[in-house]
Formats: structure tokens, sequence, C-alpha cells
């Protein structure tokens, strides 16, 4: 689970079950632009989570979090469950790092096939913790590449359409900030109709750089929605854009664009989500 990150503000997410991590990670990282929120307990920690991946419609998000921090000094059994809700209910996340006792740091690969990216030795000096979580504190940019050149164009027709319990956490958000969750979807939708029109038009003119552009919107904005095979034709056909790799990447378009039609018409018969019971209660 190898990630790089370039050099940027950002905004890394506690969970700690004792006020002892927060204000020396902060210390630490204040030279770095950093911005660090302290969680106390894992419903506080989803939440806020849920929430700044909400960030695109600008109605209830926080700033885009780049890297989540699990405290397993203390309480790591309940570390732990958090963590396997948080796998459970989003299929991708960014870069999850372990703050551990140094006899922790030991089985590294123990806890690595449990679902972290990282183990960092928790120390109060700066100098240690700075070093450790310099490369963290960046825009995440997605898992190792090397392996998507021959990846089959079909290879995600498997995944969902649409992530229910995503979609779920939508309808509540909106019901606890009394937002019509409707008008969200519908903007969600008319968005991306936008998108996905602008990018076959740009295609069509060959400017490469504005379809760059608009495979990673579309990208984002099904990613937060939780349309996983939306999300991963337009990530892939990002990446052929980026690599130049201009007929493979007209080779992805209109897969995007049925992914598209798939979702948008999967979208307009969506269950009624009143009898589900709430995931933030």
């Amino acid at each position: 689970m190898k990630h790089t990150y370039p050099v940027a503000a950002s905004s890394l997410l506690l969970l700690q079950h004792q006020p002892v991590i927060a204000p020396a990670l902060t210390q630490a990282l204040s030279p770095l632009n950093c911005q660090v929120t302290a969680t106390n307990n894992g419903r506080q920690f989803i939440r806020h989570y849920t929430e700044s991946r909400l960030n695109p419609f600008q109605i209830f998000g926080q700033t885009t979090v780049s890297c989540l921090l699990l405290d397993l000094l203390h309480a790591s059994r309940k570390t732990m469950e958090v963590l396997e809700e948080l796998r459970q209910r989003f299929s991708e996340l960014p870069p999850v790092v372990g703050l551990c006792h140094p006899k922790m740091a030991r089985h590294t690969n123990k806890y690595l096939q449990k679902g972290f990216d990282d183990m960092i030795v928790f120390s109060a000096g700066e100098r240690h913790l700075q070093a450790s979580l310099k490369r963290y504190t960046g825009s995440p940019k997605s898992k190792s590449e090397k392996n998507l050149n021959n990846t089959p164009i079909d290879v995600f027709d498997h995944l969902p359409v649409i992530n229910l319990k995503t979609y779920a956490l939508f309808a509540e958000l909106a019901g606890l900030q009394q937002f019509p969750v409707e008008n969200l979807f519908f903007s969600f939708m008319d968005e991306m109709d936008g998108f996905v029109n602008r990018l076959i038009g740009h295609y069509e003119q060959g400017n490469s750089r504005d379809c760059e552009k608009l495979a990673v919107s579309i990208k984002s904005l099904s990613g937060t929605l939780g349309a996983s095979q939306l999300n991963q034709a337009a990530r892939f056909l990002e990446i052929k854009l980026k690599e130049k790799h201009w007929q493979e990447a007209g080779h992805w378009l209109p897969y995007l664009i049925e992914k598209y039609l798939v979702l948008k018409d999967y979208m307009e018969g969506m269950p009624a989500l009143a009898e589900h019971k709430p995931l933030l209660a």
C-alpha cells in the first residue's frame, strides 16, 4: 500500500482516545501548513470524514482530508473497529496511518494486513513526528498505477452502480442540515451532465488539457457520491490522457458515457431511504 504525495497545504484527521496526541501533532506539523483536526471518539471521526467528502458541493463539507491518523496507543480495539467500519462504508480512503508504541511498530505487517497503510511511532519529539508525517501533508494521489496499462475496459462492471451506504449517508446528512436530499442529487446529476457533455465536445475538438480537467471533475463527483463504476472509468480515462495516449483515451470515453447513463437511469429509480436505519445515530 504505497502512496506518493506532493507538498501542499492539507488536512489530517485524527482519532485520539486521550487528548494528548493532537497538541504534539499540531506543533510538529505547523511549519508544513498542515491542519490537524482531532476527534475524541469513533462516531465523531466517521461523521467528520463523511462530511469532508461532501466538500465538492460546498453544502456540508469541510476541507478535504488527505490522511487519517488513528490512535493505537489507547483503546486499540476501538480503533480497529472504526477502521473496519470505514473500510466497509467507503471503497477508497486516503492513507490510513496508525500511531503506535515502539513494540507495536515491530509488527507493522500485521497492521498493514488489517487495513493500515503505515505505522508511525508516536513521540513528543517534533522532529520525529514532522519527518514521519511529512509525506502525508499533501493531497493524496491514487495507489501505484504501474499495472493500469493492460486493464480490460469492462473490469469495473462487477462494482456497484452506486454505494447504497454512501447514498444513505448523503440522505441523512441532508436531513441533519434540513436540506432536501432530492435537490442535492438533482444538483449532482445536472453538474455531471454538463461535465460529460463538455468532455465529449472537447474530445471531438482534440483539447486534451480540457478533457483531462473534466475527467478529474467527473472522477471527483462520482467518488463523492459513491458511483463506483463511473468513478473508475473516469479514473482510467484521466490516466490515459495524462500519459498522452489519446487513442486509448478514446476507447475509454464511450465506456464512461455508458456508465454515466446507467447511473442516471439507476438514480431515477432509487428506492426511498425513509425506512433505513440512520447510519449516524
